[in-house]
């Protein structure tokens, strides 16, 4: 189990590494790399789990991101990796700190969740609020701590 917890960590970490900026969008721009746009995250489900999570995808325009990703799941007998896709509604409030909505689905073998979250950006610092939703009735809050890799459109 240490070292499944010690491999995602450290993949995670490699993220990192990814540098990106935030750039005005431009109308004569066609390059994809204006809106990529990264996050990695590390959620705490009640009392029962600790998870991190790495998504990487597209921001439309400064209102809708969506993109894909993996996380991995530690908790008291076990891990779990999950496949997940994610999709963000943010700058609600234009600016740099403003609140966000982001409705995640995950999958890991047969075991499907919905996890929408409300939270707020403060910058590249996001903090969030969420709930899991499990096929299988296994249902939790959680809070998210996470950052954000440029790509934000203006």
């Amino acid at each position: 189990m240490k070292t499944r917890l010690l491999t995602a960590m450290a993949l995670l970490l490699s993220s990192l590494g990814v540098m990106s900026q935030e750039v005005v969008e431009s109308k004569d721009s066609e390059s994809l790399g204006h809106g990529y746009r990264a996050f990695l995250d590390v959620e705490l489900l009640e009392d029962v789990a600790i998870g991190f999570s790495t998504t990487h995808g597209y921001q439309f325009n400064s209102n809708f991101y969506a993109g894909a990703g993996v996380s991995y799941v530690t908790h008291i007998g076990g891990s779990s990796p999950y496949v997940l896709t994610d999709f963000r509604f943010d700058n609600i409030v234009p600016g740099k700190n403003t609140p966000f909505m982001n409705v995640r689905f995950s999958l890991n073998k047969d075991f499907f969740v919905v996890r929408p979250t409300l939270g707020y950006r403060f910058n590249h610092l996001n903090l969030g609020l969420g709930y899991w939703f499990g096929n299988n009735g296994d249902n939790f809050f959680s809070f998210s701590v996470g950052i954000d890799l440029g790509g934000r459109k203006k």
